[in-house]
């Protein structure tokens, strides 16, 4: 896990670990809303992708995105992630199932 600064301000963290929700590992990246709308977060992502596939050597990665997240939905389509389907939590809510290529992003 890391935490992620800018300017000695906190503005979110990321991961890459095993969770359990999927076949792999899965990709974390939250920011604070002070720091939305910045290129951050596909800059974050892209490079945890780099990360899983240079330092952990995996070949593909997963995340789950809130169905009504439509920023991070977008971001990930950018990226080159695909929808595999989707899971419903316990109390209702829908998170969409994304997975990418570590080659197909560099």
């Amino acid at each position: 896990m890391w935490g992620l600064w800018l300017d000695g301000a906190y503005a979110g963290h990321a991961e890459v670990k095993r969770t359990g929700n999927v076949d792999g590992h899965e990709l974390i990246a939250a920011l604070v809303p002070e720091f939305w709308g910045r290129g951050l977060g596909s800059e974050l992502v892209r490079g945890l992708i780099r990360y899983a596939a240079d330092e952990l050597g995996l070949k593909e990665v997963y995340s789950l995105v809130g169905a009504e997240n439509t920023p991070s939905l977008a971001l990930c389509e950018r990226l080159g992630f695909r929808h595999l389907r989707d899971s419903v939590d316990e109390d209702g809510s829908v998170a969409k199932v994304v997975v990418v290529s570590t080659a197909d992003v560099r």
